[in-house]
């Protein structure tokens, strides 16, 4: 990892959300109740709504599919989606079809599929005392003002300066666009090169390498719960490696 003289320059950490701030085991099964909530929505009865919610199902995990081995990073648009899956079925133009009521209920119960991991508020209120910046950039096809309740509710809204969701982009990481959008999103708070930026990830294809390839650091979070190929790990080498969300307390003094 070379030597750690870098860490007197970072002026701003950029966290990653799923897997680092939180976990997200139970998300599948959040979005598994808010596809059954659109054949509800559609007027199916209960009988006929198991069939209609696995049709969607399986269109919406294909599209997710699709997103991560897309080599151009594109984000899933969900109500483009919703619609090329309703004009198959032939719902599209039908009198309860409507996308925008559709995807609010897609996403409906999706807040209650993540929880916080490892305690990261007291980390993030340090952090923050002893004068970082602090930023969220996640790839998540949730709207934004979805995720942004969601992160109120949490209680982690509060602590970033700016948050970036692959959602209002329209790119996923590690597409290097988005860590610069990302970085761009907090210009208000003052100008920020790379070099003075840090991102903190749980992905080693998708946050280091990704922050790595937009000229920023990057520091590898093991201690969450996903379960990326270890293929990925020898491709990206991160700045530095933590297993606890504490561990930045020892590697980021105060300014």
């Amino acid at each position: 990892m070379g030597g750690f003289n870098w860490l007197r320059e970072i002026r701003c950490i950029l966290f990653d959300w799923g897997g680092t701030l939180c976990r997200n085991e139970r998300e599948r099964d959040a979005i598994v109740r808010g596809i059954t909530g659109i054949a509800a929505h559609l007027g199916f009865d209960e009988k006929a709504r198991v069939g209609v919610a696995a049709s969607l199902g399986k269109v919406m995990q294909q599209a997710y599919l699709k997103a991560d081995a897309d080599p151009s990073c594109r984000e899933v648009d969900v109500p483009a989606v919703l619609q090329a899956w309703g004009e198959q079925m032939g719902l599209a133009g039908k009198s309860r079809w409507d996308v925008p009521a559709l995807t609010d209920a897609l996403w409906e119960y999706w807040p209650g599929g993540i929880e916080l991991l490892a305690r990261p508020i007291p980390v993030l209120t340090e952090l923050r005392r002893r004068g970082y910046r602090l930023g969220l950039l996640s790839n998540v096809a949730a709207p934004p003002a979805v995720c942004r309740a969601a992160l109120e509710g949490m209680g982690l809204l509060e602590h970033f300066e700016s948050c970036t969701f692959s959602s209002e982009i329209g790119l996923r990481k590690p597409h290097p666009d988005v860590f610069r959008c990302a970085l761009e999103a907090m210009r208000d708070g003052g100008p920020l090169e790379p070099r003075n930026v840090v991102y903190v990830g749980d992905s080693p294809r998708c946050d280091i390498g990704g922050a790595q390839a937009a000229s920023m650091r990057a520091v590898l979070f093991r201690g969450g719960a996903s379960d990326w190929s270890r293929e990925d790990s020898p491709k990206h080498k991160p700045d530095a490696i933590i297993d606890r969300m504490e561990e930045l307390l020892v590697l980021f003094l105060p300014r």
